[in-house]
């Protein structure tokens, strides 16, 4: 099957699905993608009643001029959704780890399908996320002696935004200890640094 330039466009800024640890980032990607194509409403595996993609059926003979130029419209309309529904798929397909998910894509030729088996099989329990979510948090703690400061601070951010969408307490903690290590780094780096400017710097920065 020939891949579609928009799905190939995604492949290459989208993390291949290998494990749980992926998984946040992998699904907002894939989100991302089926938003902006207007059928998230369609394959959402959160949701216990989605979209169905219906063909509309044509007007007999006796319709008005309107009516048919309706029917046209939503036809049109029809077979968009029908091919970024199967663009989605192949998506699907393409970025997750072939070797541990061939007998999902062999069973499931219905995206929302394979979207939910995808899910069973690579999304982390809740314990097991908030765990991951509390090591990442505690090691971002640690001077980014070996990465540049805009990486750390990114990282930083991503980890206390999925804190905050987990409810976790560390989420209120966060400021604070990214004061914390900034001054440490500032320490490290050069051994100087205006109190209030990195004050300023850092809440302007986890506001980003």
């Amino acid at each position: 099957m020939a891949v579609n330039s928009d799905v190939s466009q995604v492949l290459g800024t989208i993390t291949i699905l290998r494990d749980p640890s992926q998984w946040t980032e992998w699904i907002g990607s894939i989100k991302t993608h089926a938003l902006n194509h207007e059928i998230w409403d369609y394959v959402d595996p959160n949701t216990t009643a989605p979209k169905i993609i219906t063909e509309p059926t044509e007007p007999d003979d006796e319709c008005t001029d309107r009516e048919y130029k309706r029917f046209e419209r939503n036809y049109r309309k029809w077979e968009t959704t029908k091919t970024s529904l199967r663009n989605f798929w192949s998506l699907l397909v393409r970025s997750i780890d072939q070797t541990q998910a061939k007998d999902l894509i062999a069973e499931h030729v219905d995206p929302r399908d394979l979207l939910l088996a995808i899910k069973k099989r690579f999304a982390p329990t809740e314990k097991s996320r908030k765990a991951e979510l509390k090591y990442q948090y505690y090691t971002l703690q640690k001077s980014p002696r070996t990465r540049e400061r805009e990486t750390w601070i990114r990282e930083w951010r991503e980890v206390v935004r999925d804190l905050k969408t987990a409810k976790m307490a560390l989420a209120d903690e966060a400021k604070e200890d990214f004061y914390k290590a900034n001054c440490e780094i500032d320490r490290i780096l050069n051994g100087k640094g205006d109190r209030d400017r990195r004050l300023r710097y850092f809440l302007s920065t986890l506001r980003r």
